[in-house]
């Protein structure tokens, strides 16, 4: 059985609803996923420090176009999204307003909505 939360995940992800369970963790090679979904992926992320207190800071190397970073809570609810320029490619995101739990950070370019990276941070 699959929970609410990656079915949600999973349909933000790929923008298809889930038909059949997914696949357990363990039976998923995690590269596998990303050749998949990022053919071509030429934009290096780097987020930190991971888990997170005040401030998330990302890196996108190689970023020709924007993109959208959307952080989602345990829920699968979005709690801040933020546009991305190829000029600010490099920041910081306040996220002393959330609470402690864990949260699943995506990051799309907006114009093709091709998925860049996909990640799971802490916050205490």
């Amino acid at each position: 059985m699959t929970s609410a939360f990656a079915r949600n995940l999973y349909y933000k992800a790929t923008g298809k609803h889930i038909i059949a369970p997914l696949p357990l963790i363990d039976d998923v090679d995690p590269r596998s996923i990303e050749d998949r979904y990022n053919k071509n992926m030429i934009v290096e992320v780097r987020l930190g420090p991971n888990p997170v207190a005040e401030h998330l800071n990302y890196t996108l190397l190689n970023l020709e176009r924007s993109c959208r970073l959307t952080i989602y809570d345990n829920l699968g609810r979005e709690v801040q999204s933020h546009l991305i320029e190829p000029s600010a490619a490099e920041g910081s995101l306040d996220v002393n307003s959330t609470e402690s739990g864990l949260y699943h950070c995506i990051i799309r370019d907006v114009v093709d909505d091709k998925l860049l990276h996909s990640q799971v941070l802490s916050k205490f």
